[in-house]
């Protein structure tokens, strides 16, 4: 459907689509600049993320049907208004297989702690990958999630994920990221 919906006629085309959009967060102008300030401007993150389906039509002992697991890590420069960060994940698709991917992490609305982790925020993932697994194609993942603080670095991601080979699912994410502290000269 949503080839349909951007006028393209193959998965091949959403792919190039997908990856050009990428490009153009990552390469944009960003707001974001070195401050002089005791944390370094480089963030660092890493994220464990699960997909699955919850269907109240299922009995109890299936209601929760896995879709994807993954663990992943996340590297952005700046602290300014647009800062996407780049992301790389080492998936398992429960229908399609191992899929490392690639992608952006877009915070919307950032909180940080004071000691320059993340605490709240709303942020939209996007990842493009390739499924090795009973049928090698290549794959892509969309999750909104909001983060909600469970202590002074970690934090749980819950939302909803968007995968091409299995459509909406909810989204539940141990979310970890800092900019670490400058080294004492």
């Amino acid at each position: 459907m949503l080839p349909v919906m951007l006028g393209m006629n193959s998965p091949g085309r959403l792919s190039v689509t997908v990856c050009v959009l990428l490009c153009i967060f990552l390469w944009a102008p960003a707001a974001a600049s070195a401050t002089s300030d005791r944390y370094l401007p480089h963030y660092f993150g890493v994220n464990t993320e699960w997909d699955f389906t919850a269907d109240a039509d299922e009995p109890v002992r299936s209601f929760i049907s896995s879709r994807y697991l993954g663990l992943g890590l996340a590297y952005g420069y700046g602290r300014g208004l647009v800062r996407p960060r780049l992301r790389a994940n080492l998936g398992y698709t429960w229908d399609a297989g191992f899929t490392p991917s690639v992608g952006l992490e877009l915070p919307l609305f950032e909180r940080l702690s004071s000691a320059q982790s993340k605490l709240f925020g709303v942020y939209v993932t996007g990842d493009v990958g390739w499924a090795f697994g009973y049928d090698d194609s290549p794959v892509y993942r969309i999750t909104p999630h909001v983060r909600l603080p469970l202590g002074p670095i970690s934090g749980i991601g819950i939302g909803a994920s968007y995968h091409s080979t299995h459509g909406w699912t909810v989204f539940i994410g141990r979310l970890l990221g800092a900019y670490p502290l400058r080294n004492k000269q």
